[in-house]
């Protein structure tokens, strides 16, 4: 038997109990790994990515390991999924957990894996099989459950250590699903070598001093780091002379580590803070000086934006925070976007900025916020609150791309744009009852020729726009079942259109196909038909057992 060919010695030992194959494993290396393949039946569910060679489109296949999937050497992996699930034998499922995982990496060449399981089952399969990882590219890895229990409440005792050595592995994401307590411990440090690492996810981890988590990382470029207690820079054990992306959620730089700071922020172009301290954003100011955008979300004290506004900065944006209000106009010569979200101030905030290409701002900041180039801005986005006052928005002259959404309230108001421009081509609509809107948005702006409209009410219709060529429709409702579109509509395309299922509309399903199109995304909501005008040479009409579904290559996003 030990001539046999592996498939063939598969099947054999498929017919034998768990117990017999337990004493068969004993038998050679070779048997050992045999029989441990045949035995992975129970315990273990795996979800597989299946490639298309010849079209690299993946298709999800979810089925339990059986020898089947082992032997047929025509189908070829990906990625894999693992949930661990200990319940009876636990070190036998666990060593042949292993030998399963090494046969899935060698025969199918597994270049992406994610693991899910409880901490301690999770980690002891890190510690055994790290050898089986060598080849990977992307590693995701999920605590499903972390105990609020003794055994992790911080103690005297130093924790151990797990050292993961992972060569080639690119990305590496670590999180949490169920969030324990901050006086929670795990009692583990973790140190990671990744020399060739670009992207580091870690998400809702608890960490203290004494219990870390280390990168070993020259190579990182991408680091989103959303923990609760973290000593920052200390999780990089080399220095990162590559990190251009960094996004920091619950975290402040320590006094003591201002200098180790200078590691991550030196090179850093594209910076995201969440709930920072104004320790941190001097930080900040001091030592990223290469930087191009920054974001900063929540900040509890009141700040001045001239502080953040460094002459190299591109973009920024600011969100759930107070401003000081500054007499002397500030000079922003290489800001191209800003973006203000949320934001209160006292009296006036002037700024220069004569790059200033893309404004978004809800509509209280024209209160004080004054541009001395109005006529620079090409692309402009709006927030819009239903019971917000009428407020005096300056004129853009050369708006090309207008961007408009309404913040929920529990009113009505005026819907015209308060501003006149003319210019605009491009324009996307969200969270509106879009009805109500058009005919009177369109008087105002009548050279749209790319409209979205996206999560809106009410669809109306009929759209009457004079130079309308592109339409996009995602995710909005309407009581009509039939929507007529200007006879010059060039491109169309429609996601998610539901009718209203409590409204009764007209449906003609006997429409020329020419001419009307059926969208029928989901069995639960009635088809809506689509009335377009000939001639339509916007693209090609692909059947469907839901109906008839407009399928074109190009892209139109209005913002």
């Amino acid at each position: 038997m030990e001539a046999l060919p592996e498939e063939l010695l598969l099947n054999i030992f498929s017919f034998f109990s768990w117990n017999e194959l337990k004493v068969l494993s004993l038998v050679s290396r070779r048997w050992y790994r045999i029989t441990g393949t045949a035995s992975l039946i129970a315990g273990t569910y795996i979800s597989l990515s299946k490639v298309r060679l010849n079209n690299k489109l993946r298709a999800n296949e979810d089925s339990y390991i059986d020898r089947q999937l082992l032997v047929d050497s025509h189908r070829q992996y990906e990625a894999v999924s693992i949930e661990i699930f200990f319940t009876e034998d636990i070190l036998i499922k666990k060593t042949l957990l292993g030998i399963l995982l090494e046969t899935c990496l060698s025969r199918w060449s597994v270049k992406t894996l994610r693991i899910t399981g409880q901490y301690e089952h999770l980690v002891l399969f890190l510690q055994r099989y790290n050898y089986c990882f060598t080849d990977l590219l992307e590693l995701e890895i999920v605590l499903e459950q972390f105990e609020d229990s003794d055994h992790y409440k911080v103690c005297k005792h130093e924790p151990k250590i797990c050292l993961l050595d992972l060569r080639r592995l690119q990305n590496l994401i670590w999180s949490e699903r169920s969030l324990p307590s901050r006086s929670c411990q795990m009692p583990h440090s973790f140190t990671f070598t990744v020399p060739r690492l670009k992207y580091l996810g870690v998400n809702r981890l608890v960490l203290h001093e004494d219990n870390l988590m280390v990168f070993d990382c020259t190579a990182l470029q991408t680091a989103h780091l959303n923990c609760y207690s973290l000593l920052g820079s200390s999780m990089f054990d080399s220095d990162i002379l590559n990190l251009k992306q960094l996004t920091i959620d619950g975290y402040a730089f320590k006094d003591h580590e201002l200098a180790d700071s200078s590691r991550l922020l030196k090179n850093l172009i594209w910076l995201n803070l969440t709930r920072p301290v104004p320790e941190d954003l001097r930080v900040v100011s001091r030592y990223a000086k290469e930087l191009k955008t920054l974001k900063i979300t929540v900040l509890q004290e009141v700040i001045s934006i001239e502080f953040l506004m460094m002459q190299q900065l591109h973009e920024l944006h600011l969100e759930s925070l107070e401003l000081l209000s500054i007499a002397t106009p500030i000079d922003c010569p290489n800001l191209c976007k800003l973006t203000l979200l949320r934001i209160k101030c006292s009296t006036s905030l002037q700024l220069n900025a004569p790059k200033l290409d893309a404004l978004i701002a809800e509509e209280t900041v024209f209160k004080f916020l004054r541009l001395r180039d109005y006529h620079v801005v090409r692309r402009l986005g709006i927030l819009r609150g239903y019971t917000a006052q009428e407020i005096t928005i300056p004129e853009f002259p050369n708006v090309s791309q207008l961007y408009l959404k309404w913040l929920p309230g529990t009113s009505k108001r005026k819907r015209s744009l308060g501003f006149r421009t003319t210019r605009v081509t491009k324009l996307t609509i969200l969270n509106s009852s879009i009805e109500d809107l058009l005919e009177d948005i369109f008087k105002e702006l009548p050279n749209v020729e790319n409209l979205h409209l996206h999560s809106g009410s009410n669809l109306p219709n009929k759209i009457e726009a004079t130079h309308l060529k592109k339409l996009l429709i995602t995710n909005c409702e309407t009581r009509h079942s039939v929507l007529k579109a200007p006879p010059q509509l060039e491109w169309l395309r429609l996601y998610d259109i539901l009718r209203d299922p409590y409204e009764v509309g007209r449906f003609d399903p006997l429409g020329d196909p020419r001419n009307c199109f059926e969208l029928a995304p989901s069995k639960r909501f009635l088809p809506l038909v689509v009335h377009v005008p000939e001639p339509f040479t916007g693209g090609k009409i692909r059947h469907s057992t839901l109906g008839y579904r407009f399928v074109e290559n190009d892209e139109m996003l209005a913002w």
